[in-house]
Parts: structure tokens; C-alpha cells; sequence
């Protein structure tokens, strides 16, 4: 049974994935949280269960006067997420605010996931998306002051488009005013004025942009830890005009900023900053880099096996885990681990899957009974995998990572990427070897591992030639089982084999492969 919060923890407790949120929000998961506030992934059960961000302000800490969200709840552009509903606080119960769910990552995450600066068409397209959204809302009347411009404030979704998010701080100006009612900001990122107390203007964003499009350039280092000389010196004249510290001296507005960072991008090579994306940077690579995909070359050719036996492998050794059964296919692992009876109702976002095991061991395995179709499908694959528990995440793509393209981007993406081929090339279609070359070149670019798995390995005297036809030498080799330890691995739910040769140059290969995973210390 659903429980009802429309009134909410005063103190923003966590809710539980299920909890349903004011009759109409139920939680599918947790995507952030601050001191005082959460943030949740949730369904709106009145619009075709579609995602939406869920923000819980602990009473004591509310965001927002009713007047100031109803105003935010006008705005529509498409570089600000919308406000769709807000419930305020009340006697015991916290501020509620529902806004887009926005399927990607923030700016912060991205460039830190990236391990370089940026170049100047990329950094040129994120400022002037940013411009474009910060100029509407200086137009509106009165004009609305962000006052919080930061990393974690930028978000990027899946097409590339930027967005700003967390109205948290966010003022209507009041001309006449010579200070704002509460002091703040982040600092490294907010205006003098700000820090003074003094009155926030269309000025202070000019401020706050100006210091993000500083980190940008300065690769995503605080300009606090470099030498102020040394860092000056990297940046270019209009970008020290926005960071004046009194605001009559910096660029006027937005849209002067906009024409001189274009005037930059121009003289910089850039091309046509204005139609730039943000996914040039390398989004997916950034969101997937602790993740590990596993496929196989052609049908068959062992991925599957692996990553059960890498997840028993894990299992047994006490390092923590996520293994998942790609979506699209038929559901095999329920039957394949010998599972018990599968939880009645997803607990979780994607309800195609149901969850075995605990946080330190965790199987997404498919229902066998098919779930139907649900808004935004990729999206909730991508809450679940990334919000499943500790370790390694593992997914099992098998010989259909070129079928669609959420297997692509996943494959394309993953920290570590592991390649499945046995010794039947016969089955190694021109078209997988195509889609598999353009997968490595977009890895190889993006500086991501990817090894191969010889796998059903075996004597036979063509054995060199087979492996000769690999791009490069196999990083683990997977013994060829004979049929009857495979039926007897088959009908016992697939562990790890204990007894006889294969068994141990399985383990050995298995070790070899677990000390390559991502953020996984062995």
C-alpha cells in the first residue's frame, strides 16, 4: 500500500522509493541532496507516469513566498526547467516543489568526469545557451536575478541542451532597495554585492556567469587555488569586464555579454558557437565512467556467461556490485540464477526490472511477464543503473549493444568496455564489425579502456589464426566448458565452478578482469 506524504517530513527525512507525494507524486528515487533538502525522481501518476523532479525543503528552510513560485511557474524558455507545481509550507510539513526532470547531468559532473578543459566552441556554446536564459529572465517585469550561477546549478540533458536549474535563491529586484534579504551566494562564484549584502541586479548574474565561464576555461579549477596573476593572464579582456567587482563597471547585459562571447568564439575558430552543443564535450562518456559494458561480437559468443561468472566472481570475494540484464531482449537471468519468487511491483524506477539480492550484491534482472510501455523508458534505465547500490555497475548487453541506441551510448560510454569473440568468425557480420570499429574509435578518442575476452577457448590447431584476427591481444581468455559442466552450471543457477582445469583458469581470468573495474579497489 502507497503511502500518502502530503505532509512531507518537516526535516526532510528521506522518502522510500513507493512513497507517494500531495495523491499524485510517487518516488521512484533519490537523485540529490542538500543540508535541509532532497531531491527525488518521481511519477506523476496523473500524466502517464511521467518523470518529474520532486525538491522537499525542510519547513525551516523553505525556498520560496507562494507569490515568487507563482511567478516562477510562468516562465517557460527553453534553457529553464519548468515549475509545475508547488505545494508550500504548512503547520509541520516542508516546501514542495515539482519541476522537469531533466534526463542528464550537471555541468560539474561532466567536466570533472572529463579530466581536461574544455575548447572554445564548447565552452562558448554552454555560455550562450546560459546568456540566452539569463537574458529572459532579466526581461521579465520585474526582472528575476538568479543569484546562485554554479556548476552544480548547469545541467546538460541527453540532446546537448543546457539548463538552469535551482530557483532556490532566486529574487524578483526590487528597485529602491539597498539590500537583499538574506546574504547569499557560493562563494568562488558570487557577486561582491552579495557577499557585502548588498542589493542583487540583473549585475550580479553578469558577476556569476562570468566566474562560470572562468571555471570553464580554467578546466573546472577554483580560481581560488591558482596564482590571480597567472590566472588573469589566460583570460580573455571581455571575461575580466563581467568579474569587476563594482557593477557599474562590468558589461552592461546579457545580451552584450552574448556579442562578445560569439566575438570570441569567432576569433577563437569555433565556427557557429550559437548552433554548438554541449554533448560535444562528451556527456555520456562523463555520466558512464564508473560503468562496465560487456558484449559479444557476435550471438553467442559468451557475454552473457561472463557476467554472470564476473557478478558469482564479485559475489564471493565481497566486493560490491551491480550486474543488469539489458533491456530489449528476451528475459533470461531469472531463469538463469535460479531465483526466487520475483517481487510482485517494481521497487524501483524502470518497471520492466525487478531487484534481487542486497546493496553490496545487487541483480536487475527483466520480469518475465512483459511491463508495459512507460514514458520516458531510457531515462528510468538510466535512473536505476546509476542508483542501484555500491561497487562496480555491469551490464550485459550480449549481441544486441547495436540494436538501439541506448545500448550504443552505454557501450560507447563505459568506463571499461569488455568485448566477447569465440572462435566461430563465420558470425562475425561486416555489419557488427562496422558498428563495433565505430564504437572503438569513439572510445579511443574519449581515452576509455576497452579489452578483450577470448572466450570458448579450446585447443584446436587454428587456434593462432583465431586469435591473430583479434585487433589486439585478449586481455583475459575464457575456457571452452564441456557440456556437462555446463548443464551442471545450467540447473544449479549458474555459480562458480569449484573442481577441474577450466575451473581454474576461469577464477584466474575472472581475478584478472575484476582488478580492471572502474573504482573498484581489489
Amino acid at each position: 500500500m502507497e503511502e500518502d506524504t502530503a505532509d512531507i517530513h518537516p526535516h526532510g527525512e528521506s522518502l522510500a522509493a513507493g512513497s507517494l507525494v500531495g495523491g499524485r507524486y510517487r518516488v521512484a528515487a533519490q537523485i540529490g541532496r542538500g543540508g535541509m533538502s532532497r531531491v527525488y525522481a518521481v511519477e506523476d501518476i496523473r500524466l502517464n507516469h511521467k518523470l518529474r523532479a520532486l525538491k522537499i525543503n525542510a519547513a525551516n528552510h523553505a525556498a520560496l513566498t507562494a507569490e515568487e513560485a507563482f511567478m516562477l511557474m510562468r516562465l517557460e524558455h527553453p534553457h529553464l526547467p519548468q515549475l509545475l507545481d508547488y505545494y508550500p509550507p504548512g503547520s509541520g510539513s516542508a516546501e514542495i516543489l515539482v519541476m522537469d526532470y531533466i534526463d542528464g547531468q550537471t555541468l560539474q559532473q561532466a567536466v570533472h568526469a572529463r579530466g581536461r578543459g574544455l575548447e572554445p566552441h564548447e565552452t562558448a556554446a554552454i555560455s550562450l545557451q546560459l546568456c540566452s536564459a539569463l537574458s529572459y529572465l532579466h526581461r521579465q517585469q520585474p526582472p528575476v536575478i538568479h543569484r546562485d550561477l554554479k556548476p552544480s546549478n548547469v545541467m546538460i540533458d541527453r540532446e546537448g541542451r543546457v539548463r538552469l536549474i535551482d530557483f532556490g535563491i532566486a529574487r524578483s529586484y526590487k528597485p529602491g532597495s539597498r539590500s537583499d534579504t538574506r546574504r547569499l551566494g557560493t562563494p568562488g562564484f558570487a557577486a561582491p554585492e552579495q557577499e557585502s549584502g548588498g542589493q542583487s541586479d540583473s549585475r550580479t548574474d553578469i558577476y556569476g556567469l562570468g566566474s562560470l565561464i572562468r571555471w570553464l576555461m580554467l578546466g573546472g579549477e577554483s580560481p581560488d587555488g591558482l596564482h590571480a596573476e597567472s590566472a588573469g593572464e589566460r583570460l580573455p579582456p571581455w571575461l575580466l569586464h563581467m568579474l569587476e567587482r563594482r557593477p557599474e563597471d562590468r558589461l552592461p547585459s546579457m545580451e552584450e555579454a552574448a556579442r562578445e562571447i560569439r566575438s570570441w568564439a569567432d576569433s577563437a575558430g569555433a565556427g557557429s558557437a550559437d548552433k554548438g552543443r554541449a554533448s560535444a564535450f562528451g556527456l555520456t562518456g562523463g555520466a558512464l565512467s564508473g560503468t562496465v559494458s560487456v558484449l559479444s561480437l557476435s550471438p553467442g559468443s559468451g557475454a552473457t556467461f561472463l557476467s554472470l561468472m564476473l557478478a558469482r566472481h564479485l559475489e564471493e570475494t565481497g566486493l560490491p556490485f551491480q550486474l543488469i540484464e539489458a533491456p530489449g531482449g528476451e528475459p533470461e537471468y531469472c531463469a538463469l540464477i535460479g531465483s526466487p519468487a520475483l517481487p510482485t511491483a517494481p521497487d524501483g524506477p524502470d518497471s520492466r526490472y525487478r531487484r534481487l539480492g542486497g546493496v553490496r550484491a545487487s541483480w536487475q534482472v527483466l520480469h518475465p511477464e512483459p511491463a508495459p510501455a512507460a514514458a520516458d523508458q531510457d531515462a528510468r534505465f538510466r535512473l536505476m543503473a546509476s542508483g542501484g547500490g555500491e561497487g562496480a555497475v555491469i551490464v550485459d548487453w550480449s549481441s544486441r549493444w547495436h540494436e538501439a541506441a541506448l545500448a550504443e551510448e552505454w557501450a560507447s560510454g563505459s568506463g571499461l568496455l569488455v568485448v566477447c569473440a569465440d572462435p566461430n568468425p563465420a558470425r562475425w557480420s561486416q555489419a557488427r564489425i562496422a558498428g563495433l570499429n565505430r564504437l572503438l574509435r569513439i572510445r579511443e578518442a574519449a581515452g576509455l579502456r576497452t579489452v578483450w575476452a577470448a572466450c570458448k577457448d579450446a585447443p584446436f590447431p587454428e587456434r593462432s589464426e583465431w586469435l591473430a584476427l583479434l585487433p589486439e591481444k585478449p586481455a583475459i581468455v575464457i575456457p571452452y566448458l564441456e557440456p556437462s559442466e555446463w548443464y551442471a552450471l545450467l540447473w544449479r543457477g549458474m555459480p562458480l565452478p569449484r573442481k577441474g582445469k577450466s575451473a581454474a583458469a576461469l577464477r584466474q581470468a575472472l581475478a584478472a578482469l575484476a582488478a580492471m573495474l572502474p573504482g573498484l579497489k581489489t
